[in-house]
Formats: structure tokens, sequence, C-alpha cells
């Protein structure tokens, strides 16, 4: 799991972080409470964490996309930032991406 972009925003990559790592708590909540001697080597649920991950982002009035990027050094909206500005005021929230395998390939899979 990775970001295609730079996410600025913290609190978007906290709601992604929450939603899958509570999927991945559960499953492996539900494998120790499971009857008998539960299977240590089964594999987590990774894209079953990463879909929660991602509705969890949703939930939070987050959005999906690349971020223009910043202002360079000495731009104006430094000082006096532009609510109307996407550079200032970015309007999605970053790109979240689950790279896994598949007999040998490379899938790439984007949130959102």
């Amino acid at each position: 799991i990775c970001w295609a972009n730079r996410v600025d925003d913290a609190m978007a990559r906290r709601a992604f972080a929450q939603g899958f790592l509570d999927e991945i708590g559960e499953a492996l909540e539900s494998a120790e409470s499971a009857e008998g001697d539960a299977d240590k080597t089964a594999r987590l649920p990774v894209e079953a964490a990463f879909r929660a991950g991602v509705e969890r982002f949703k939930a939070e009035g987050y959005r999906f996309g690349l971020q223009a990027e910043p202002h360079p050094a000495g731009h104006p909206h430094h000082a006096n930032p532009d609510a109307s500005c996407s550079q200032c005021l970015p309007d999605v929230h970053g790109q979240v991406l689950l790279l896994t395998h598949d007999e040998g390939h490379v899938v790439r899979i984007e949130g959102g």
C-alpha cells in the first residue's frame, strides 16, 4: 500500500489507516477466537482491509485524486492563501494504491 502522490492532510491519511487497521484487527481477533488452533500462517485480508480503508476515507468526507503541486517559495499565496486556489486549498486528498500480484504480474488497484 502506498500513496501515488503527497498527501498534505494528515487526517486524510489517518482516516484511511484507521479503516485499514480496523479490518486487520478484526481479522486477527476473529482468528484468535476461532475454536481449535487458528492457522497463524493464514494470509491477512489485505485487499478487504484496503477496501475498508477506502470506505472510511470517503465516509469521513475525503476525496481521492492527485493534488496540485504546492506554490513555489516566495509565492504571494504563502502569506495570503486564496480559498479558490487548488494549490492553497486542495479539493482532493491524494490517491492511495494497493500493489499486489497475480500470476507473476503486478496489479495496481487505486482507491476511490
